[in-house]
């Protein structure tokens, strides 16, 4: 096995504290390390009590070339922390997911500018106007959005970004391989077709249990710049989002509402505890703009002196298609004519390669 699959089988590993897992990479060297160490050795630094070094221990088991061959057959592609495609941001927070699951895009900056809308399933009708409008109108602004695909707020969310002619990220509780809520299948599809993501840090098939869902927030918060809270009631799983954010230095947003209203509660408490009231699209991107990151005036200028194939290729790369397969398949060229044009860009010094991985210069 190689470095990115021992790192998989640590994601793998569900009922060991992430934390730890952590410390036991820290402690041994690589993931690799900690896969080989001894029951002794393992035993021995003191990281685990008796019963979760049982629990560690059972992992290794698992038949990684046979889950291997499963991702491959469904054709899911994974990214871990090892890869230098592994979300930016993702990668900026304490202890992230040790791999990603994904269908759609995956490049580093992908989803660099970006803000995480997430809100009640069960929203107002005036929730539901409300988060479409700023997502669309925030999304218009290349700003991507990065949501749950839950029915309510974390929908309209995905849809305003679709509307708003941006990129939307949906990160799952349960397997890649699985649309849940049912219901949203179509929405689904419809992210990845307009050149969107899906995540999951669970395994293929993974079902969606109600404790997948906290944990799945965290990467919500951790893809994003900020997090825009629309409606939620006092215990709403929404609010854990939010103090994840907070956690990890992300701005918090928040929509006032009704002090009557159940969905409206948890923002009104949110917004007196500190989170930003947001009235109107500028108060997001006002905040935001200076946190972008955008092309430098001389990137575009050379831009400017790329062919038209060379620029579809480009711009696929930068979305985060940068494997030769990704990139004959989404721009339509053959696989000489792709090559070719990698080469040129090359010589340009706009694109390079690493491991069959290309990068923008």
């Amino acid at each position: 096995m190689n470095d990115k699959i021992y790192a998989l089988w640590l994601n793998l590993i569900k009922d060991v504290p992430m934390s730890t897992l952590y410390d036991l990479v820290d402690f041994f060297g690589s993931p690799e390390d900690v896969y080989y160490a001894s029951e002794a050795d393992l035993a021995e630094n003191g990281l685990m009590d008796e019963s979760t070094l049982r629990k560690f221990l059972s992992h290794k088991e698992i038949d990684m070339d046979s889950y291997i061959k499963s991702l491959e057959e469904s054709n899911i592609e994974t990214v871990t922390v090892l890869d230098d495609n592994y979300p930016a941001n993702l990668s900026e927070v304490l202890h992230p997911p040790f791999a990603l699951h994904y269908k759609g895009i995956c490049g580093k900056d992908s989803f660099k500018n970006s803000l995480a809308i997430v809100g009640s399933r069960k929203a107002t009708v005036n929730g539901l106007r409300n988060t479409f409008e700023m997502a669309s109108e925030i999304s218009s602004c290349g700003i991507s959005i990065i949501s749950g695909l839950a029915n309510g707020i974390d929908t309209k969310a995905h849809e305003g970004a679709l509307k708003g002619g941006g990129i939307t990220a949906a990160v799952l509780g349960c397997g890649v391989d699985r649309c849940y809520p049912p219901e949203n299948r179509s929405l689904y599809h419809e992210i990845l077709d307009s050149g969107g993501g899906i995540f999951s840090e669970y395994r293929l098939g993974a079902p969606p249990l109600p404790l997948h869902f906290p944990r799945r927030n965290r990467i919500i918060s951790g893809m994003a710049l900020g997090v825009l809270v629309a409606e939620a009631a006092p215990k709403s799983g929404s609010l854990i989002t939010a103090k994840f954010a907070m956690e990890q230095g992300r701005e918090v947003y928040a929509f006032p509402g009704d002090i009557n209203n159940r969905n409206s509660k948890g923002t009104n408490s949110m917004i007196k505890d500190g989170a930003k009231l947001v009235l109107q699209t500028m108060d997001i991107i006002e905040d935001i703009f200076p946190m972008m990151e955008f092309k430098s005036a001389e990137n575009r200028n050379r831009e400017k002196n790329l062919s038209q194939d060379e620029k579809i290729l480009f711009d696929l790369i930068e979305k985060g298609y940068n494997t030769p397969d990704m990139l004959i398949s989404k721009s339509g060229l053959t696989p000489a004519e792709t090559g070719y044009f990698l080469t040129k860009m090359e010589i340009k010094r706009m694109i390079s390669k690493d491991r069959s991985i290309y990068h923008i210069l």
